[in-house]
């Protein structure tokens, strides 16, 4: 398990404040959106905001259980970010100060029940496929290249992580405590199911399909843009524009990548290939050498890839190779 708390101090200092408070309030045009993004994209702020956006989830419950210094807070956002007070409205009830992102942070960086790093673990995957079991009895299993931050224990009426990338989560029941998994776009919510999350930044899509139990997806920043999955159905959100769309989930081998279960049915043999790259983390030779009207017809159950690739050399009559991915 990967720590990253030094780090993360660091980068808060370079937060464009203005801009993160339009984020959360769904006030920013699509031009700041794609700042934001472009941001995220450097050092590790993905994880900064990660971890702030977990900070969010606590606000309500620290509100109304803690005796909470809203002076103070902003004090402390002024010697952090150098924001002048005139410049933003004062908040007089709970909800609408959960709601003010720079009253928020300041309660995030001065009061240690966000700040106890102890408490909080980001886990970066890497090069490998990583499997988790989290306070509640949840399973989950990460991809590669992907980020999971969770705390050590639940300490609210919601049980809060956020994630960055793919993993298959398998929620533990505990319908007092509702699940909730939030990534950059969307926010998803179960009590015991389980569903597949995968963020593609380059495509500015998130995918939510469901193997088991029904499972909410809302807009990040709206959170009345929602829809309701079940058994087979999927959600697409596009970050861009903002749109949330519900469908049946014709990919059969959206687990593949966890699984090494994969089948292909009259499938385009170039599709296939870059699937296998996907799941086997490697980079396939000679694809060039494809006719691209080739199909394929096959299933591989935890087959090595060099077995998938001799029988599909052995039928197509190529001479595909492969070298794995640094």
């Amino acid at each position: 398990m990967v720590k990253r708390e030094g780090k993360m101090k660091n980068n808060k200092d370079n937060i464009d404040w203005n801009l993160a408070g339009k984020i959360v309030s769904g006030e920013a045009t699509e031009n700041e959106h794609q700042k934001f993004n472009i941001w995220l994209e450097k050092d590790n702020n993905v994880d900064v905001w990660n971890q702030i956006q977990f900070g969010l989830d606590q606000t309500d419950f620290v509100l109304t259980k803690e005796k909470i210094d809203i002076d103070k807070a902003w004090n402390n956002v002024q010697s952090k970010t150098g924001l002048k007070k005139r410049n933003y409205k004062i908040y007089y009830t709970y909800a609408a100060i959960a709601a003010s992102i720079l009253i928020i942070i300041g309660i995030f960086l001065s009061y240690p029940i966000f700040n106890n790093n102890n408490n909080f673990t980001s886990l970066k995957t890497e090069e490998s496929i990583k499997q988790i079991q989290l306070a509640d009895g949840s399973v989950v299993n990460i991809n590669r290249n992907s980020v999971l931050n969770y705390p050590a224990v639940f300490e609210t009426h919601e049980r809060s992580v956020s994630l960055n990338g793919e993993a298959f989560f398998e929620i533990a029941k505990d319908h007092l405590h509702p699940f909730v998994i939030k990534t950059n776009s969307v926010k998803i919510k179960v009590v015991g199911t389980s569903f597949n999350v995968k963020e593609s930044t380059d495509y500015n899509l998130c995918e939510v399909i469901v193997k088991t139990g029904v499972v909410e997806v809302s807009s990040l920043n709206d959170s009345e843009n929602k829809v309701l999955l079940n058994v087979g159905e999927k959600a697409i959100f596009n970050s861009q524009s903002q749109k949330l769309i519900k469908e049946e989930n014709s990919n059969r081998n959206y687990l593949a990548w966890k699984t090494k279960e994969i089948t292909f049915k009259n499938d385009y043999l170039n599709s296939a290939i870059n699937l296998l790259e996907e799941v086997y983390n490697v980079k396939i030779n000679n694809t060039e050498t494809i006719n691209p009207e080739t199909k394929i017809t096959a299933t591989f159950e935890k087959n090595t890839i060099d077995f998938i690739i001799n029988t599909i050399n052995k039928t197509h009559n190529l001479t595909l190779n492969y070298t794995t991915k640094e």
